[in-house]
Formats: C-alpha cells, structure tokens, sequence
C-alpha cells in the first residue's frame, strides 16, 4: 500500500488509465477531477488480455501529488481553476500534448510558487465503444523536474517503475521530440481519417512531412541543428511501437470532435510567411480546420 493521496485532474483515456495504474500499487486515495470536481470511475478496464474495474476515491482532505491530464485546449483553464487548491510546495506534473509552453507563460506569472514541471505520455488509452478504457502494454509515462523527488513521488515511481513510470529530469526534451512525432503522425492520420498509426508511413507526404516539421521545431528549439535523421529514427520508433493503434486525432475528426492541431501543426501560423517556408504543413493544417 502507498499511503497518501493523488489528485489527477482530467477523467479522460490518460487520466483514467493514471488512475488505474496507482490504484494498482496500493494507493490508498486517488481522485480524478473534471470541470465541476471529483469524478466516480467505475468502468471497465483492459489490460495485458485481463479485465478489471476501475474505481476512484470522491473526497481527500489534500493531495501529495497533482497530475494534469487534460487536453490541451483545456489546459489553462484546468490549471487557473486548480492551482488555487495547490500548495506552492506540492509537486505537480503536466501530461498534455503538443508544444503547450506559449500557453503557460501567462500562469507562470499568476503562480509563481508552482514549479510547472512536464510530463509526457507515450503509452496508448483509448474508450472502447461500450465505454470500456483499453490499455497497451507498450510505451511509457515520464514526468520529472529539475528539484528533487519528493518523499512520497520516490516511492510512488518506484512501485511504478515496473508498469512504465520514469522519472526523468530531463524530460522536456523527451516532449520536444513527441510534439515532433505527434505533428508527422497526427496530421496525416488527421486528414486522411487513417486507421493505423502505421498507414502514415505509407503516404507519399511523409517525408516532406517530416523534413517541414523538423525545420518549424528548429524555431522553437535551435539545438535540433543536425538531429533530423535522430528524429526521424524516434519516429519510426514510435511507429513500430503503436502501429495498430488507432490514431487520437484520427479519432477525434471521425466522432466530429475538437482536435489538438493548434498544438501541433498549428504552431505554422505563429510565422507570417509560415505558407512560404512550410506550404505541406500549412496546407494539411488548413485542411484540418476544415
């Protein structure tokens, strides 16, 4: 049993699939948050071929650990409404997608107490029709920061270290190099209404693909100078490790659904000659919109 209490706002695919991976290790209170509180999580779960229930705790009196996992068009408004119930002490960890630091400048002003450490998620959670949580036994969950692990986040990551929990201080680069995954992979499977993951790589855009968003990473991030064939290998990568899944944006353009493309391929319209230097992205972004 880990004695002590997490708080993961965000009760979709990943906040649900956080829950279930604490409950797993014993702790003993877990609440998951949505826009008007605490969530009652009592659906199924699939996992490693077995299938269990999933249930959260509705009150706690405070949390050792705070975990935001919403989308990231929701982010800001989760954190303006959270983070006043946060001690400035009490380790939080972000788990949105996409390149999300333009949007956080503005609370790291209004909170300066908060360290607004990142994290980032590669392994897969999806909501089967019937509202079952569906769980890959590939990929990982990494949060870290530049202080030291608290008492309470060491033994947590360490029961976890089995399910694929790291710690990583360093984990800002690990997210530089998913938003790059994320916006080759997201957009095409967005556009094309792909079904695997892997189709992506059979599109005649893919290179021209990567090569545009390599060169729009390196804006953000000059220290990717030479790193386009590393890259691109991390990619592969991930393909090879979710190639059957079923894409998030893919998804989420089928159902009619708000997408995440601002925080990915939306970062083209920061530049006002973006549709000069970068015409593929910007015309698959247009697309997306459309």
């Amino acid at each position: 049993m880990q004695e002590g209490s997490v708080a993961i706002v965000g009760a979709g695919a990943v906040g649900q699939m956080l829950a279930f991976f604490m409950r797993s290790v014993g702790v003993s209170n877990v609440v998951c948050y949505g826009r008007h509180g605490p969530v009652a999580l009592s659906g199924r779960v699939l996992f490693q071929d077995q299938s269990t229930t999933l249930g959260s705790d509705l009150t706690a009196p405070s949390h050792q650990l705070w975990l935001f996992a919403t989308k990231a068009y929701d982010l800001v408004p989760a954190l303006e409404q959270w983070l006043p119930k946060v001690e400035g002490t009490t380790p939080l960890s972000i788990l949105s997608n996409g390149f999300i630091e333009p949007e956080l400048s503005g609370i790291r002003f209004r909170f300066p107490q908060h360290e607004l450490r990142k994290g980032v998620v590669s392994r897969g959670a999806r909501m089967l029709a019937d509202g079952t949580l569906a769980l890959s036994p590939k990929g990982e969950i990494r949060w870290g920061g530049a202080n030291d692990v608290q008492a309470f986040e060491r033994s947590l990551m360490q029961a976890l270290a089995s399910k694929g929990f790291v710690w990583d201080p360093e984990v800002c680069k690990a997210r530089k190099e998913k938003w790059f995954c994320n916006t080759v992979l997201n957009t095409l499977c967005g556009v094309y209404r792909l079904k695997r993951n892997a189709d992506a790589e059979e599109q005649k855009e893919y290179a021209e693909l990567c090569h545009e968003v390599y060169e729009l990473g390196l804006e953000f991030w000059p220290e990717w100078k030479g790193q386009e064939e590393f890259l691109r290998k991390k990619l592969a990568a991930l393909v090879a490790t979710t190639a059957d899944n079923e894409n998030s944006m893919a998804v989420d353009m089928r159902l009619g659904r708000k997408t995440e493309a601002a925080f990915l391929s939306g970062h083209v319209l920061r530049f006002q000659d973006g549709e000069r230097r970068f015409p593929l992205l910007s015309h698959l972004h247009a697309q997306l919109l459309g």
